[in-house]
């Protein structure tokens, strides 16, 4: 029963790059440092009345402000540095716009080093290549979408109704779309588009499926699954299939597969 997985690595590649776009946008629009404060006293000094000068206590409070902004800004530097240093060793997914393409690339690594010199900010090393601190799209890993329904699922009885809901888990908020890759349900069972299994089967057996979820080309999942169908008076609530039958479906497949032909003489 095997699961196949594909095109996660693109699952949260929107997000980033509008959050990549509001932090820059903060960080160049809402950010007023020491040097504008200083500007901005040396105007007020440089342009203050001759005959009403500024007062000695207003003086003190602005210089107060600006060794109250200081601290804050050496504090904001400090903070920077620490979480940087926190980093190493961990396993992060950071990303950037290829200034070439326009394209968001994400790299995913174990941080092997930390640049404290640079101007912009601390750094981080993935390899061999940087990123600043604003480009960690997260650290860890994530967790994986997956279909959490079990392979074998509850049994039916021939001729009264059935229901079943497949179920993913860590799939977000978007809308899935399920459907039968290969194999077919008994006679009167249906997948709906929502991943509800339901009808009255009208045949007996053992019957395995492969369904497929998809969620707008950004997740593909797949997963094998299995249903036995019993007499009325003889089915339980819930029956896994035996080992033995499964693997009685899965040789029968092989077999149909073979040339008839194949190991005669």
């Amino acid at each position: 029963m095997a699961d196949s997985i594909s095109g996660i690595s693109d699952y949260y590649r929107d997000m980033a790059l509008q959050s990549m776009a509001q932090r820059a946008s903060q960080t160049s629009e809402a950010t007023l440092g020491m040097n504008d404060f200083i500007r901005l006293l040396v105007a007020q000094l440089q342009n203050q009345d001759m005959l009403n000068p500024m007062d000695n206590t207003e003086f003190i409070a602005q210089m107060a402000t600006f060794s109250t902004l200081t601290a804050i800004n050496n504090m904001a530097e400090q903070s920077f540095t620490t979480y940087a240093v926190s980093l190493l060793g961990k396993e992060v997914t950071a990303a950037e716009i290829n200034p070439l393409t326009g394209r968001l690339e994400t790299v995913e690594g174990t941080v092997t080093s930390i640049s404290l010199f640079e101007s912009s900010g601390p750094r981080i090393y993935i390899g061999d290549r940087s990123f600043s601190l604003q480009s960690i799209m997260n650290v860890g890993r994530l967790p994986v979408p997956s279909i959490s329904t079990e392979a074998s699922l509850p049994n039916g009885k021939e001729g009264e109704s059935y229901s079943m809901k497949l179920l993913v888990a860590d799939a977000g908020k978007a809308e899935l779309s399920w459907s039968i890759l290969s194999g077919n349900l008994p006679e009167g069972l249906t997948l709906t588009a929502a991943g509800l299994i339901s009808g009255k089967p009208e045949e007996r057996g053992l019957f395995s499926i492969t369904v497929k979820v998809t969620d707008g080309d950004k997740l593909e999942l797949t997963k094998t699954l299995y249903i036995r169908i019993l007499e009325a008076d003889k089915a339980e609530n819930v029956i896994k299939p035996e080992e033995e039958e499964l693997e009685e479906i899965k040789e029968a497949e092989k077999e149909e597969e073979v040339d008839p032909d194949d190991g005669h003489q």
